[in-house]
């Protein structure tokens, strides 16, 4: 009978008293059946958005247990949400969201096979975050279980009227929740907690443009930050991209192509195109590769196509070639060099994103899973 393996972690964060912003997080682990242990400290937003606005400094995310202890140090400019990733040779589990800011806070993390219990005295972002504001989203809370439940279905099967139900529950839990934040805002109108809730949709999810109302609401001294400021002008870019003109700002800009030309993207008359966004390092992106590929091969004379747009830089444009030409991939391929248009313009931040295209060029389909993409061709191509 396999032993479960539970994890008792207590952490201090010490702030320096030469610098306010500087921090330590240490920490040591009782009752761990394991001889290799891996902790890592996961913002909750990208780390391409965190460098941009130096918000968080840190001299390592990653530390393996020494006599059961580890450490990160770092300078913290405001409170951020973070998770903890503990990895044993056995599983790998991920904490539940916290706040670090700054003042002396003391963890202690409880993990076992059933349950994961996460406790912080001493930050009162974190006091407010469990006992204000988890209990004011309840409701929204609620959905969003709803919402996981589903996303496991698609794990093992999807088509058509699972991705609608999907997208249908997605549609439900962002505007409760959006609904949500906006009356904690008034309510709470100095908390800085609808802020960084808020900025993790703004900087990287894909419904984004559902939290634009209870953003502009804030008015507090978060609003004189660069982090603030980077988020405002987000909005800004939402505002101008709606679900049409998408295609209209990819097609209006010019890509490499695999043979060193650079040229804009030609559609094809075809009945129904799959604009495929991915980048070489992508799991996910290069997971569905040989769907995508039994799907081409079976409709591509009926009238469909696929187009591929890579966001890899000129640093992985190697890359980017080895993988067309390890997975065979024959349909156009184009390079957006650092995702100038695809990352700067569309602000897409979640791999792969698709749109598939009508003869008229309208966008019909957003992030169709090769499943549902083979029953809706099957439907529309005889």
């Amino acid at each position: 009978m396999k032993r479960n393996i539970c994890f008792v972690i207590f952490f201090c964060l010490a702030i320096k008293s030469n610098s306010q912003n500087n921090f330590s997080i240490k920490g040591t682990v009782n009752n761990i059946n394991s001889d290799t242990v891996t902790v890592k400290l996961l913002p909750n937003l990208p780390m391409k958005f965190i460098n941009q606005i130096k918000s968080l400094e840190m001299t390592n995310y990653y530390d393996s247990f020494a006599n059961y202890g580890f450490k990160f140090e770092g300078k913290l400019e405001y409170p951020h949400l973070f998770r903890l990733q503990v990895s044993t040779n056995e599983k790998s589990i991920v904490t539940p969201l916290f706040f670090i800011d700054s003042g002396i806070n003391n963890i202690n993390i409880n993990i076992d096979s059933q349950n994961i219990f996460v406790k912080i005295k001493g930050s009162l972002i974190q006091d407010e975050y469990l006992n204000n504001f988890t209990p004011f989203v309840y409701k929204s809370s609620k959905i969003h279980d709803e919402l996981q439940e589903l996303y496991d279905k698609t794990k093992n099967h999807s088509n058509d009227s699972l991705d609608e139900a999907v997208k249908r529950k997605e549609n439900d839990y962002c505007k409760s929740y959006s609904n949500d934040l906006k009356n904690y805002v008034i309510k709470n109108p100095e908390s800085l907690i609808p802020f960084f809730v808020l900025a993790n949709y703004i900087v990287w999810d894909k419904h984004a443009n559902d939290f634009i109302e209870p953003f502009v609401l804030i008015n507090n001294k978060i609003t004189k930050t660069p982090i603030w400021n980077w988020c405002n002008n987000q909005i800004l870019k939402l505002k101008k991209v709606n679900h049409q003109n998408k295609l209209k700002i990819l097609m209006n800009d010019k890509y490499e192509t695999t043979g060193g030309d650079s040229t804009p993207i030609k559609l094809k008359n075809n009945s129904f195109t799959l604009i495929d966004l991915w980048y070489s390092n992508c799991g996910p992106c290069k997971k569905q590769f040989p769907k995508l590929i039994d799907i081409y091969e079976r409709y591509k004379e009926k009238g469909f196509e696929i187009i591929g747009i890579s966001i890899d830089s000129d640093k992985f444009r190697t890359n980017w070639l080895k993988t067309i030409n390890e997975y065979k991939l024959t349909w156009p391929q184009y390079l957006d060099k650092g995702g100038k248009v695809c990352q700067d313009k569309l602000l897409i931040t979640q791999y792969p994103t698709n749109y598939l295209i009508d003869k008229s060029g309208n966008i019909v389909r957003e992030n169709i899973t090769p499943e549902s993409l083979k029953d809706f061709l099957g439907n529309n191509l005889k």
